[in-house]
């Protein structure tokens, strides 16, 4: 049997190679719209095929630096897109879920290369992010507070704040789909979101990143 390889001429092989070289050639680091190399690496981690073991690349180690940078951007971002109705932010998110649709196949070659899994098993992976993007966008209209009368005449009010920056830790076997499942319902309700992928699988979430600022998520979200 032969190995399965980069070197293939299957037409998914060379589309999945032609991709992920193009890739490769960029920053990993996403900030404020825009792709970086790290302010300051020290170390740099080996990445491989999982499937076949082929050396990819080198993913240079962000530093303190950077994390702190993220959070300062995050912290100025969020007075912006806090203050955007549910409505709006919903709109970004349902704009994101139509791109992932089209651009399904170049995130489904990528996922491949990261993770090892089958064609399909990724084609199926990157669908169901789509939907969550779009489930999320779609409720974000019901986001509001209540009011609850209460005796005396007096009343209780419940409304619905956003907590500021979070961050997520994404995962090497679902890293599309993990980083869409944490990312999603945190952004509809107003936060910012600082968001660390496996070392391992590390493209496709500055991938998606990429998406949400095409999709009208405003700098540093």
């Amino acid at each position: 049997m032969n190995k399965v390889s980069l070197r293939f001429s299957s037409t998914v092989l060379q589309n999945i190679k032609r991709f992920y070289t193009m890739e490769l050639k960029k920053p990993f680091n996403y900030l404020n719209g825009k792709r970086h190399h790290p302010l300051k690496s020290l170390r740099a981690i080996a990445n491989s095929n999982p499937a076949t073991g082929e050396f990819l690349f080198n993913l240079p180690c962000s530093s303190d630096e950077d994390v702190d940078q993220a959070v300062k951007s995050c912290k100025e971002a969020f007075l912006i897109w806090s203050k955007k109705c549910p409505r709006e932010r919903g709109q970004v998110l349902l704009k994101a879920a139509q791109k992932i649709r089209e651009k399904l196949e170049n995130l489904a070659c990528s996922e491949v290369i990261d993770t090892g899994k089958p064609i399909w098993e990724a084609r199926v992976d990157i669908a169901g992010c789509a939907d969550v993007f779009e489930y999320f966008g779609g409720i974000a209209a019901t986001i509001s507070g209540t009011h609850h009368m209460l005796s005396d005449g007096n009343f209780a009010i419940v409304q619905r704040e956003p907590l500021g920056v979070v961050a997520g830790i994404g995962a090497w076997n679902y890293p599309f789909q993990v980083m869409s499942w944490k990312v999603a319902p945190a952004l509809v309700c107003g936060n910012t979101f600082i968001y660390k992928p496996s070392e391992f699988t590390p493209i496709t979430s500055v991938l998606l990143a990429e998406i949400l600022a095409e999709s009208g998520l405003p700098p540093g979200v």
